[in-house]
């Protein structure tokens, strides 16, 4: 029989069709669960044919059939006989009873049966069609002409179940419609596509690439699939979806894994297997997709991997979601099939709490997607294939375990904080210029880690490297603050392997990226790197580091520097044990200082910063150390130099540490430059000639001892120059030449101390003191000698203390109470300042040379001391202190202007010459027979400041005060003359004046055969009793004669029967 929608065209009314119809619906008649019955045609041509339980259709593309009901029955067939495997026939039922496919349904084309009832395929059922689409949706005849899969929402919609076998042809498609979907059973579309659509809509816009627009009504329209799904792509799509069954959408032999999309509103539980493998002889791992707001994968098996290619991929898209165990051992069994996992929460955060451990397979990646956080609390791991790790956190990610990639790839999409844990066997990078931030108070490992990303260690973060760490084109960050909020905590960055390694990807060849390494960028903290492993650090060519303030690196044991450092700001601070400089060091404006044992191989400066070179090291043949204009190469600790020290145009040499003249090496300057001396300098029998000759001319400059101390040998320097001496520092440390022979002139600068613990001998030179400055002799027995003394040359030299009125305190001093100093015979010492100038000679010290007062006043103390030379005041003060003797033959001389005044306890055997305009003060504790010869010439003035035994003794020639021009005045000046008498010329006078303070002179049962002026405001204490013998004592104003016993007496000779003297 043969039907046709276009029947009228051939002469037939519709009434005829219906009673064609209801014939035809009587004859295929049939008890429940029969082959269909009551078909009308609504487009297109149809025919049909019975032959016992078999029913064959044949139709013309886009026929359309309405059924009264559509059925197949256990045992029977129907076959829809089309004209090509693209041709489709829409079958649907507008009776009320549910379709159910329970025998054969086949055809070589495309099937499309539409039941709002429902549809079940029962077991054992068979359906075999280049393409089914079996819905409980109605979708229209416009639609379905159109090609428009649109299913559109129709109420009380049934569902749809599978316990049979669904099979279409290579490259064909199943899709399953309804409200709600079972399958139990299996359904195959080779190279095709399946799709379990469930919900209250449905649009189907591309069928070879499902982008499904599905209206969902959870939870109620479900889909379940407890059996099988094989085919090319696979899309379940639901409000619940629950599988426990499997499904495949393998390649065959060659080609790539298709794609499984499951897709919920609200859950997705998976507890089978979902298998989208590349091909056995070729061809990449498909993709995978497990989405809802909640997706349970406890049990879950997941396989996109490639036996010949790049393993594919598993989509996890929940909203809020937590790991656990359960679920980690689902990816990771993922991961170990080679299948990337990626897990995205569009709307939440994820929280990994369960170990991933990938064990088995090749390379894969696991994808981390979130809105908000994504925090890592338990380890992620790879021991086969690499592991890529990618973490896009919305608000940032936080890690907190280990993460071993085994030479994958950690990267950062967001702000990342390591809180804890370590990274192994992996490269860190980013995207977005996202930061990685080690926070106070964290401890965190990187452990052979290739650093892409950018990293900061906040102020008291540690970060721990056990082997090598890769930087490529990344700045590791030592912050100095804590919590990012306070100033003046330092970081931590420690290489604890046995030959640990800080390098970057263009020195290892794998690539071309550089690093960083900033420390102390907020100058506040002290962060530190360091190197705590048995073996040393190396550092690399292309790492740079940096330091805004003040930063350690200690490079441990045998560690290696082949990059450059340079100080632009602050202070970094190298050291370690046995290590070696490969690269360039330098001190561009702030501070380098070196330390520890090692060597330079590479090179050496300071440009306009400070290169402090400490520690013991060595600076071989061939190698140069360069400072620039406003430089500063300052050398410490035990050091030989066989290479160059290169002093440019306005730099600073600092010779300091132990070292001797051969240890100096060559020095080679250009313009004028400064050359200080602060450590220990042996120069043992050795003539500090070029480079070390210090020379006035431009190409040389100045040269300082600061704090140093220069042992033996000779400094010489060019006619004109000078070595200075200062004290740096708020100690004033002092300076020390010990046993040194000086061709040179010497300045003591201001405050500053040279110590000589045995001799200074002086050839032709002179050692000039500042103001408060101190030349100290520190030994038992000082010597400041001579050439000429020492018969080693015949070479003269002097001391000056003081370099003008305005200057004080300078003094050549002995160091312990015990030395003796001797100013040896070719010596002169000239005092020059206003006052404080000494020189303590110590215990029995002795003056072999001049020592001569030119202004202001000096002071010569000591104990037991004496005169072997020339003392003299040619226009100052001399003092002479402490316990001393001038022996005979040795004269003490007053100039014109001059004043030697005596003080202590001393002898005087020799002369004191008093020239004309000098002045004699007599103080101390002395007698008569103690004052030794005193030689006048012309006007002078002697006046007594001490204590004079004068008892039973006449005060005579020299000792008279005589109104001659040769002699001068007398007077007392605060002193003491005790006993014995005192006269003067005709018509001479003593004078009692006022001093500092007004203290009293004393005049202790004296006899005066002289006049006696006490002056204005001049006190003149009588111990006991005062004689006059026809002598007048005058008083001045304010000035007053003052006895001090209980019984005192004024009294003359004539009343002590002694003479026939009166007095007034």
């Amino acid at each position: 029989m043969f039907l046709s929608h276009h029947a009228r065209r051939n002469g037939m009314s519709a009434f005829q069709l219906r009673v064609i119809a209801h014939a035809l619906a009587c004859a295929f008649a049939a008890p429940v669960l029969a082959n269909p019955v009551g078909p009308v045609v609504v487009n297109g041509t149809a025919s049909l044919s019975a032959a016992g339980k078999n029913l064959t259709v044949t139709n013309t593309p886009g026929a359309i059939l309405d059924w009264r009901s559509f059925s197949v029955g256990s045992g029977e067939s129907v076959r829809f006989v089309q004209q090509s495997a693209t041709s489709q026939v829409l079958n649907r039922v507008t009776g009320s009873d549910p379709s159910q496919i329970l025998g054969a349904l086949s055809s070589n084309g495309r099937v499309f049966l539409i039941n709002p009832n429902g549809i079940a395929f029962g077991a054992g059922s068979q359906v075999n069609v280049a393409a089914l689409v079996a819905s409980t949706l109605p979708l229209s005849n416009a639609d379905f002409l159109a090609g428009t899969l649109r299913f559109r929402e129709q109420a009380g919609a049934g569902k749809i179940t599978n316990q049979g076998t669904i099979r279409s042809i290579n490259g064909g498609q199943i899709y399953l419609v309804a409200s709600a979907i079972d399958n139990s059973g299996i359904l195959v579309a080779p190279n095709g596509d399946v799709v379990l659509a469930a919900g209250k809509s449905v649009n189907l816009v591309d069928a070879r690439n499902p982008e499904i627009a599905v209206e969902i009504n959870a939870p109620l329209n479900q889909a379940v699939n407890l059996g099988q799904i094989i085919a090319r792509n696979v899309s379940i799509l639901a409000g619940a979806i629950q599988s426990s069954g499997s499904i495949n959408a393998d390649a065959a032999v060659l080609g790539d894994g298709g794609r499984i999309l499951l897709r919920a509103t609200d859950t997705t539980q998976v507890s089978g297997s979902l298998s989208a493998r590349g091909g056995a002889d070729g061809g990449d791992g498909g993709f995978i997709d497990t989405s809802a707001k909640v997706v349970n994968i406890a049990g879950a098996h997941i396989n996109a991997s490639a036996a010949k290619g790049k393993g594919g991929q598993w989509l996890i898209d929940p909203a809020d979601v937590v790991i656990d165990t359960a679920a980690a051992t689902s990816i990771q069994d993922s991961l170990n099939t080679g299948t990337s996992t990626t897990l995205a929460t569009p709307d939440g955060s994820i929280r990994v709490t369960g170990a991933i451990e990938k064990t088995l397979g090749g390379d894969a990646v696991l994808t981390f997607n979130a809105l908000t956080g994504i925090s890592l609390e338990a380890p992620v791991s790879s021991t086969s294939g690499k592991l890529d790790l990618v973490l896009n956190g919305g608000s940032g990610n936080t890690l907190g375990s280990t993460v071993a990639l085994n030479n994958g790839r950690l990267t950062v999409g967001a702000p990342t904080l390591l809180v804890g844990g370590s990274i192994a066997n992996a490269h860190v990078g980013a995207t977005g210029g996202a930061e990685i931030t080690v926070p106070s108070n964290a401890y965190v490992t990187l452990d052979n880690v290739t650093l892409g990303a950018n990293l900061t260690v906040q102020g008291n973060g540690y970060l721990q490297v056990p082997n090598t760490l890769t930087l490529d084109n990344a700045t590791v960050t030592l912050n100095d603050r804590y919590m990012n909020l306070y100033d003046g905590y330092g970081s931590y960055l420690n290489f604890t392997g046995t030959s640990a390694l800080l390098t970057t990807t263009k020195d290892k060849g794998t690539g071309t990226g550089i690093g960083t390494v900033l420390m102390n960028p907020h100058q506040s903290g002290n962060p530190s790197m360091y190197s705590s492993g048995s073996g040393g650090l190396t550092i690399d060519a292309n790492v740079v580091i940096q330091a805004g303030g003040t930063a350690n690196l200690d490079l441990g044991n045998g560690g290696v520097i082949k990059n450059t450092i340079d100080a632009q700001t602050g202070t970094i601070n190298i050291a370690g044990t046995n290590w070696l400089n490969q690269g360039t060091l330098s001190a561009s404006t702030g501070t380098l200082s070196l330390g520890g044992n090692w060597q330079n191989q590479g090179t050496l400066g300071a440009l306009s910063g400070t290169l402090s070179l400490g520690g013991t090291w060595t600076n071989p043949s061939g190698r140069v150390i360069t400072v620039g204009n406003g430089g500063t190469v300052a050398t410490a600790g035990r050091w030989s130099n066989a290479g160059t020290l290169a002093i440019g145009d306005g730099g600073t040499l600092q010779l300091g540490g132990n070292f001797a003249s051969a240890d100096i090496g060559t020095i080679r300057r250009t313009g004028t430059t400064t050359t200080r001396v602060t450590g220990l300098w042996d120069n043992s029998a050795t003539s500090m000639s070029t480079p070390y000759d210090i020379d006035a001319t431009g190409h040389v400059g100045t040269f300082t001892l600061a704090s140093g101390t220069i042992q033996g040998g000779v400094l010489s320097a060019s006619a004109g120059s000078v070595i200075s001496v200062f004290s740096p520092g708020y100690y004033y440390l002092p300076s020390t030449l010990d046993d040194v022979t000086l061709r040179a002139n010497l300045i003591l600068q201001d405050s500053t101390t040279v110590n000589v613990p045995n001799r200074l001998t002086l050839d032709n030179s002179t050692v000039t003191l500042g103001a408060y400055s101190t030349l100290q002799f520190t030994g038992l027995t000082g010597l400041l000698t001579t050439t000429r003394d020492r018969n080693t040359g015949n070479g003269t030299g002097s001391i000056l203390l003081g370099s003008g009125p305005a200057t004080y305190y300078g003094t050549i001093g002995t160091g312990t109470a015990n030395t003796a100093l001797t100013i040896d015979t070719g010596m002169t010492v000239n005092g020059n300042g206003q006052y404080g100038i000494n020189i303590d000679l110590g215990n029995s010290g002795i003056v072999k040379g001049t020592i001569d007062t030119q202004t202001g006043s000096m002071y010569v103390v000591g104990t037991n001391w004496q005169n072997q030379g020339s003392l003299s005041a040619s226009s100052g003060t001399l003092s002479l202190a402490g316990s001393w003797t001038n022996p005979s033959g040795r004269v003490i001389t007053a100039g014109n202007g001059g004043t030697i005044a005596t003080a202590g306890t001393w002898n005087n055997a020799g002369t004191l010459a008093i020239g004309d305009g000098g002045t004699l003060q007599l103080g101390g504790n002395f007698t008569s027979a103690d004052i030794g010869a005193i030689h006048r010439s012309g006007v002078t003035k002697t006046s007594v400041t001490g204590i004079w035994d004068n008892s039973a003794t006449t005060l005579v020639a020299p000792y008279d005060i005589d109104a001659n021009a040769h002699v001068g005045a007398f007077s007392l000046a605060s002193g003491t003359i005790k006993g014995g008498v005192i006269s003067a010329s005709s018509g001479s006078v003593i004078t009692a004046g006022p001093t500092v303070y007004y203290q009293p002179s004393i005049l202790d049962d004296v006899t005066l055969q002289a006049n006696l002026v006490l002056q204005d405001s001049a006190h003149l204490n009588v111990p006991n009793r005062l004689t006059l013998d026809n002598s007048t004592i005058t008083l001045r104003p304010y000035s007053t004669l003052q006895f001090t016993s209980p019984t005192g007496l004024l009294t003359t000779t004539r009343d002590r029967n002694t003479g026939n003297g009166t007095g007034s």
